[in-house]
C-alpha cells in the first residue's frame, strides 16, 4: 500500500549514499593493501608497517580498523587461497599461479604444511578477537551502565588488542609474499618460516 511505497522511495534516496559509501571503503581496503604489500617488498619491519596501517585508519573506530585490515588481507590471501585451489582446473588462473610460482610452492605442500597451518592458526585467532571487539562495541547502553569500571577497564584493552591484531596481519602477508617472492626452494621458505616464528612471538 501507501507505506510500502514510502519504504521503497526511501531506499532509493538512500541507495546512492550506500554505495558512494561502499565505493569509498573498496578504495580503502584497496590502498591499505597495496599499502602493505608496498612495505612488506621495501623490507619495512612490521611495526612500522602497522603503525602506518593505523595512520590510515584514524578516523575509523576500532572495530572498523581491524574490519578494514581484515578486508584488505584477504585481498591477497583469498587470492593466493583460490589460485591454490583452481590452478589445475583454470588456464587464467594457471596462469596466474606460475607467475605466482604457485606450482613450485604446491610441489614442497607436504613440507610447509606447518607453516600453512600456523598461518591458519592465527589468521583464525586474528578473527576471534575482531568478533570480541565488535560484539563488546555493540553492548547496550544498559549492560555498560551496570558496571561502568569494568567497561573502562576492558575498553583500555582494545587498542592494544588492536595493534597485535593488525601486526599479526601484516605478518601474515609477510609469509605469504615470502612464499611467492623466495622461489619454490624449501630450504629457503623454511629459513625464512623460522625467522617469522622467532620475531613474531608475543
Amino acid at each position: 500500500g501507501e507505506l510500502s511505497h514510502v519504504d521503497q522511495v526511501e531506499d532509493r534516496n538512500h541507495l546512492p549514499a550506500y554505495t558512494n559509501m561502499l565505493e569509498a571503503l573498496s578504495v580503502k581496503i584497496d590502498r591499505i593493501s597495496c599499502e602493505i604489500s608496498y612495505k612488506i617488498l621495501s623490507g619495512v619491519d612490521a611495526h612500522s608497517t602497522t603503525v602506518s596501517i593505523f595512520e590510515m585508519l584514524t578516523i575509523y573506530k576500532w572495530d572498523v580498523k581491524l574490519v578494514l585490515a581484515l578486508a584488505a588481507f584477504a585481498l591477497n590471501y583469498g587470492e593466493f587461497w583460490l589460485l591454490a585451489h583452481i590452478h589445475d582446473t583454470n588456464q587464467l588462473a594457471k596462469s596466474m599461479a606460475i607467475l605466482k610460482q604457485l606450482p613450485g610452492i604446491m610441489e614442497h605442500s607436504s613440507s610447509l604444511k606447518p607453516r600453512f597451518d600456523t598461518l591458519n592458526d592465527l589468521v583464525n585467532v586474528i578473527l576471534e578477537v575482531t568478533k570480541c571487539v565488535i560484539e563488546f562495541n555493540d553492548l547496550p547502553t544498559q549492560y555498560i551502565a551496570q558496571d561502568v569500571s569494568a567497561y573502562t577497564s576492558a575498553s583500555n584493552h582494545i587498542p592494544i588488542a588492536s595493534y597485535w591484531c593488525i601486526r599479526s596481519i601484516v605478518a601474515c602477508a609477510a609469509q605469504i609474499t615470502s612464499l611467492t617472492t623466495l622461489g619454490s626452494s624449501p630450504l629457503m621458505m623454511l629459513g625464512s618460516f623460522q625467522h617469522w616464528l622467532s620475531s613474531s612471538e608475543v
